[in-house]
């Protein structure tokens, strides 16, 4: 446990550090890889099962490349292939730059690009700190979730899933059962992060607005607390913060919410760490 906090403590920096090395983050290389799958019209390659077998392959190789660098003397090149898978995974954006970006917006348009990129679908305060806490799930807490899991392996499968979920490219032209099948397993990725997102922002700030806002978003949807609808995590978020107080005027509105959110995300990022932390205290090995 503890060198997968050092990982997540170099990638965190080198993420800060160096912004411009984000590019290195392509998975084009899906395309040529589900080419066969998509390209087809019917048969075993237009199912669910060709799907699966074609996003665990390089997960399954990943794992297999752990435990050989997991033996006695590969330890130190079994933590770098940790780093770089993990950095790799993270994002692929930066969280931060992007909503300076927002913020430092010249005019409308490069205003409205940065919110589309912030996953920000409305101009207001609300669906600011909505998209900025969705993209911290995406791009942050769910890879180092499955990554403190099962290491680089898991890292690769979160990222894997979110991508391909997240297409809508001409290139990629899945069946229904296929995108159905993907987007369902990407929020079932996405339901543990999500969870202790919410458990570490009630820590890290207000416990009963938090959970009051966790509780209010079930019972309304009636569906259990077993489902995999995310929306809990936004409506705690939007507990902490008062967007009756955000200036309307010149996009302030959205700008301010995005900031506010960003700070909470933070909160959340470093309770996370705290945790980790005095799991390595504790003696827990990985």
């Amino acid at each position: 446990m503890a060198l997968i906090l050092l990982a997540i403590l170099v990638v965190l920096a080198a993420s800060s550090a160096a912004p411009d090395l984000t590019r290195l983050r392509d998975f084009s290389w899906l395309k040529s890889w589900l080419g066969p799958l998509t390209e087809s019209t019917g048969g075993f390659a237009r199912s669910t099962g060709a799907l699966v077998v074609l996003i665990a392959t390089p997960v399954l190789v990943l794992l297999l490349v752990q435990y050989v660098l997991g033996q006695p003397l590969a330890g130190s090149v079994g933590f770098i292939l940790n780093v770089v898978v993990l950095f790799y995974c993270f994002g692929p954006r930066d969280l931060d730059h992007d909503v300076e970006r927002l913020a430092n917006a010249p005019d409308a348009q490069t205003r409205q690009s940065a919110a589309a990129s912030l996953l920000i679908t409305r101009m207001d305060g609300t669906a600011a700190i909505d998209g900025v806490f969705e993209s911290a799930l995406k791009r942050w807490f769910g890879v180092l979730f499955w990554f403190a899991c099962f290491g680089a392996a898991g890292a690769l499968l979160y990222r894997l899933s979110q991508v391909l979920a997240d297409s809508r490219s001409e290139e990629l032209r899945f069946s229904a059962a296929q995108r159905e099948a993907l987007e369902t397993f990407a929020a079932a990725l996405a339901f543990l992060p999500a969870h202790l997102m919410s458990l570490g922002l009630a820590l890290a700030s207000d416990f009963d607005a938090v959970a009051r806002a966790w509780r209010q978003h079930h019972e309304e949807h009636g569906k259990g607390w077993l489902h995999l609808d995310l929306g809990f995590l936004t409506a705690a978020a939007r507990a902490l913060v008062d967007t009756d107080d955000l200036e309307p005027v010149d996009g302030g509105q959205i700008v301010q919410g995005a900031r506010q959110a960003q700070q909470l995300v933070w909160r959340v990022l470093i309770a996370w760490l705290a945790a980790l932390a005095l799991l390595v205290l504790m003696g827990w090995s990985s």
